[in-house]
């Protein structure tokens, strides 16, 4: 069975992120006769955003003057299984890749990041703030002592913004983004919250056959 690896670029605060999450495991699990495999990693859109997180709507405001930019992403979305209708928060995304990068140490990598989702756009959590993210963390059963040491303090903060700063060294500006390696050698890049139809026809097309 051929395998085939996807490396996630992603940002928390990223509502496109969730979308693209959605639409990736929505196409990979209809395929039966592959072995797919995936580890997010972490990139941060904003770096000015409030380290208690902001108010939906406040930052919105803030940033692009409303949120009219979003009503087709959530409009559209729903056909994926994307529930927007929580989304109170714009976290500010550091304490949440810090964690992750011990979760992924322990194989919950991919579980956090979909507990960190659906924490903040379909349960109106705030995942900059102490209580939130020690929620997931028992949510994705970490080591809650490990889970508040790292929360409490900038572990793996080098970590995570050398992480970022090597995407940007390779051109990437923008999440998700995904880098998909198959078993044939083959590497294909696909950037933005992709359609579940797009993410089919090039895994047939790069795949062995």
């Amino acid at each position: 069975m051929e395998k085939i690896h996807i490396t996630i670029i992603s940002d928390v605060s990223c509502p496109w992120c969730y979308v693209g999450r959605k639409r990736m495991l929505n196409a990979i699990s209809t395929i039966k006769d592959k072995e797919i495999s995936y580890e997010y990693h972490p990139y941060i859109i904003d770096m000015k955003t409030k380290k208690d997180g902001e108010e939906y709507m406040a930052y919105n405001v803030r940033r692009w003057g409303g949120d009219g930019w979003t009503y087709s992403m959530i409009r559209d979305s729903k056909t994926d299984g994307c529930n927007f209708a929580q989304w109170k928060y714009w976290p500010y995304s550091l304490h949440c890749h810090r964690l992750m990068i011990y979760a992924n140490s322990i194989g919950k990598g991919n579980e956090l990041m979909g507990i960190y989702f659906q924490m903040n756009y379909e349960e109106g959590k705030n995942l900059s703030i102490q209580s939130g993210l020690m929620e997931a963390a028992e949510r994705c059963g970490l080591d809650l002592t490990i889970a508040k040491r790292i929360i409490t303090s900038e572990e793996n903060k080098d970590i995570v913004m050398r992480e970022i700063n090597n995407w940007h060294s390779m051109g990437i500006s923008g999440v998700p983004f995904f880098i998909v390696e198959f078993g044939n050698g083959k590497q294909v890049t696909l950037s933005g919250a992709v359609s579940s139809s797009k993410w089919l026809s090039v895994i047939q097309k790069y795949s062995f056959n």
